[in-house]
C-alpha cells in the first residue's frame, strides 16, 4: 500500500467517509460539504483510474481528456457552496448530469497517482466545508474565560470550529430567547449579541435559565443580565438594551453571521426577518403558543430555518393570536421554553454542518398534546 493510499484510508476511517473503487474510478463517498447555501450534506468525489493499477487514466467522458480532473457527485443542484452561502466554482471546467467537474493540479507537476489526486480533492472540499484554507489548519482557541478540559482530538477540534467564526445575534431575551442565549454561549461562537429592552419582572425569574437573585435582578434590564451573567464565562458577550426597530436594525445585522429571532410582536418579528433575509444572513425564528383549555394547557411550538436566498420561510413564520399571547404572559413554562430553544440550536447546528441531516428541514412543528414532531418544508 502506497503512502498516498494509506493516508486516504486513514482519513476516511477517522472522519467518517468511505473509499470505493469501481468501473475505472476511485472515489471518496460521503465527504461533508455544503450542498446548498447554509445547508450541510455530503458529496462523492471520483477520479479516473486504470483497470489494474493506481495510475490516473482518462477513461470517461466527464474527464474532458484531462487525467487530473475529479467529478463531484451527490449534489442536489450540481453545485458546491462555502460556509458563507456562496457557490464555489474555482476550478470548475464542466458540468455533467452527475455533478461538476473540477480541475485542480499541483503547482508545477503532475499527481504521482490516483490516490494523491483523490486526497487533494478531498482536502480542498473538506476544507471548504470547515470554512478555512487547507493550508491553515490551526484551530481557533475556545472563547472562554477559563480553561476547558475536553476532547482535543483533531476531529473534536474541527467539529467545534464549525461554529467558532460565528457572530450570533439573539433578538429577544424573553422566555425562549433567554434559553437560546444560554445555549448559544456554550457552543463556542466567537461573539454573541443579545437584544432586548424589557426589565426583569418577578415572573421572569421562573422563566429564565439559572437561579437569578430576585433582590439583584428584578427591575433591571434583561440585556444587562445577559451581558453580566455570561461575560463571566465567555470572552465576547454583548447585551443591547434596545427594542429593535427600523431605525436601528442595521446595528443588529452589522457583522452578524447568524441570528435567532425570538420576539413576540408580529410586526417587529417580520421586520427583523425581512432585514436579515435581505442582508443574506441565515436565521432561525421561533414561535410558541400555549393555550388554556379548561383546566389544562395545550402547547405547540414552531421553529423555522431561513436559508440564504430562500424565501419560503415567510410561509412558516409563527402567528400567535391574542389568546395565545395572553396565556403565554400568564403561564410559566421553563421546560417548554428550554425545549423550544434546544430545537432552535439544533437547527443552527444542522445549517452549519455540526449535526447530520438527511434533507433540508425548514419548519419544525411540535404539539405537546400527542408529542407529535413534524419536520417539513414551507
Amino acid at each position: 500500500m502506497s503512502e498516498h493510499e494509506s493516508r486516504a484510508r486513514r482519513e476516511a476511517e477517522h472522519r467518517g467517509w468511505t473509499i470505493e473503487r469501481r468501473n475505472l474510478e476511485l472515489g471518496a463517498l460521503g465527504v461533508p460539504c455544503f450542498v446548498a447555501p447554509n445547508t450541510a450534506g455530503t458529496c462523492h468525489i471520483w477520479v479516473g483510474i486504470a483497470s489494474n493499477s493506481d495510475e490516473l487514466k482518462v477513461s470517461h467522458d466527464w474527464q474532458h481528456r484531462a487525467l487530473h480532473t475529479a467529478n463531484i457527485r451527490g449534489l442536489p443542484d450540481g453545485r458546491l457552496y462555502d460556509r458563507s452561502g456562496n457557490e464555489f466554482a474555482v476550478g470548475v471546467i464542466g458540468r455533467t448530469p452527475s455533478g461538476p467537474v473540477f480541475s485542480i493540479k499541483p503547482a508545477g507537476r503532475d499527481y504521482e497517482d490516483a490516490w494523491e489526486a483523490l486526497n487533494h480533492y478531498v482536502k480542498q472540499i473538506y476544507a471548504l466545508f470547515l470554512g478555512r484554507s487547507p493550508l491553515r489548519p490551526k484551530a481557533i482557541p475556545r472563547p472562554y474565560t477559563f480553561d476547558v478540559l475536553g476532547d482535543q482530538l483533531p476531529e473534536a477540534v474541527e467539529w467545534r470550529s464549525l461554529l467558532a467564526p460565528e457572530c450570533v445575534a439573539i433578538v429577544g431575551l424573553g422566555g425562549v430567547g433567554a434559553w437560546i442565549a444560554d445555549l448559544v454561549v456554550k457552543a463556542d461562537p466567537r461573539e454573541i449579541h443579545g437584544w432586548d429592552y424589557d426589565c426583569i419582572k418577578p415572573k421572569n425569574i421562573l422563566r429564565m435559565p439559572g437561579g437569578l437573585d430576585p433582590n439583584v435582578w428584578i427591575g433591571r434590564r434583561k440585556a444587562h443580565w445577559f451581558e453580566e451573567t455570561y461575560s463571566l464565562i465567555h470572552t465576547n458577550v454583548h447585551g443591547h438594551n434596545a427594542r429593535v426597530l427600523p431605525s436601528n436594525v442595521q446595528e443588529v445585522i452589522e457583522g452578524t453571521t447568524f441570528a435567532f429571532v425570538a420576539v413576540d410582536d408580529a410586526d417587529d418579528r417580520m421586520m427583523v426577518c425581512d432585514t436579515l433575509a435581505h442582508a443574506r444572513i441565515p436565521f432561525v425564528v421561533v414561535g410558541l403558543s400555549p393555550v388554556r383549555k379548561e383546566k389544562r394547557v395545550k402547547v405547540s411550538m414552531r421553529i423555522v430555518s431561513a436559508h440564504v436566498g430562500v424565501s419560503s420561510w415567510r410561509g412558516g413564520i409563527p402567528q400567535v393570536g391574542q389568546a395565545g399571547q395572553d396565556d403565554y404572559g400568564s403561564l410559566d413554562l421553563p421546560d417548554v421554553y428550554s425545549m423550544t430553544a434546544s430545537w432552535a440550536i439544533q437547527s443552527w447546528r444542522k445549517m452549519r454542518g455540526q449535526f447530520w441531516q438527511d434533507q433540508r428541514e425548514e419548519c419544525l412543528d411540535y404539539d405537546a398534546s400527542d408529542h407529535s414532531l413534524i419536520a417539513r418544508g414551507v
